[in-house]
Formats: C-alpha cells, structure tokens, sequence
C-alpha cells in the first residue's frame, strides 16, 4: 500500500502532537515552537534577498491574527509572555498549511522564475535541484546544498540522511522538479528541529 507524502507528513503531526500531549510539563516547555517571528527570520535569511523579509501573512488566511497562532511574544502591562507555542492540533493545521505555501511557491519556481523572491545564492541552489529527476540533482552535493540552504545547521546529519534516502527511494524520484522540490520544501519546514526551539 502507498502512503502519499501528504498522509504521511499528516502522521508525522499526529504523532508529535500525542507525544507532546503525554509528555510531562517540562519537557513541553522544551518543545514549543519557534514562533511565527523567529521562523520568519530564519527563512528570511536563508531565502530571501538581504532586506526581503519572507512574510508568512499571505499563506495564513490573510487574517493577522492567526500568526498568533503560530507562536508569539505577547504583552500584558509590562510582562512579555511568549503564547501559543505548544504544539497542538490547531497550531499544527496553521503550520501545515502555511509551509505548504511556502513549499509549493519554492517549487513554482523551477518553472516560474519570477516567482517568489529568493536570494541569488539560494537560487542557485534551487535551480540544481530543479533539474529533478536528473542524476545530477540526485547528487550527494546538490541534494546536501538544497537541504543547507533551507534548514541550515539547525539539525544532526541523521536528520538529512532521512530526507535525502526518503526522496531517493520514495514515487518521488521520478516526479517533476516541481513536485519533488515542493515536497523535498515542505519535509524540511516541517522538520522540528527547524519549527521547534531548541
């Protein structure tokens, strides 16, 4: 039996949920989210063009409020309290689908080069990976580049090792650059030690 990527990033959310709900407060303070803010950064940084923020609003609904959801610094008189940062099934939906627009735009742009505003560097990067299914985007080099460039040093070599024999293995060896660019995107968005603090 097949399991699409989609189903099986769905359990993979499932599963960190149940597992932050049985675990015990102090590990839940460990892993909550990064924040909507921070992730914001992060991927700025990676992405864009120096000065070009990657703004997470258009892929959640258009309502501001829910990037509240996503984790975030409040204020109440004069404390700072960071809120919404425990992962649960709410918070969870809301990353889901806004990465998955980050994802899908990264991808739209193995076709669509004028698409989302990516850095030059970055965009080399991405236009090697592209040429998916090609051997050459299959290489330990471009595919350790695309997997660096996006997550950064933020997770262990397994963490990579994972990806990178999942897409190999997996119907996505033989989808389009767009496809398997937009799922290869959204596996590392997803992946905790990129969205959870550390």
């Amino acid at each position: 039996m097949k399991i699409s990527f989609r189903l099986s990033i769905l359990i993979m959310l499932a599963a960190l949920i149940l597992s932050c709900t049985l675990s015990t407060r102090a590990f839940a303070q460990a892993a909550q989210f990064r924040g909507h803010a921070e992730v914001t950064t992060v991927l700025s940084q990676r992405l864009s063009p120096a000065g070009t923020p990657l703004a997470l609003l258009p892929y959640v609904a258009k309502e501001p409020g829910l990037l509240n959801l996503l984790g975030a610094w409040t204020q109440f008189g004069g404390i700072h309290v960071f809120s919404n940062g425990l992962p649960n099934a709410v918070n969870m939906l809301l990353w889901y689908s806004t990465l998955y627009g980050v994802a899908k735009d990264v991808g739209a742009r193995c076709n669509q080069p004028a698409g989302l505003a990516l850095n030059t560097h970055f965009t080399r990067v991405l236009m090697a990976i592209c040429a998916w299914p090609a051997d050459s985007a299959k290489s330990e080099e471009t595919m350790l580049a695309f997997w660096l460039g996006v997550m950064g040093y933020s997770a262990p070599e397994e963490e990579y090792q994972a990806w990178r024999t999942f897409f190999l293995t997996s119907s996505y060896k033989d989808k389009s650059g767009e496809e398997a660019v937009s799922a290869m995107t959204l596996a590392i968005l997803m992946n905790p030690f990129l969205l959870l603090q550390n």
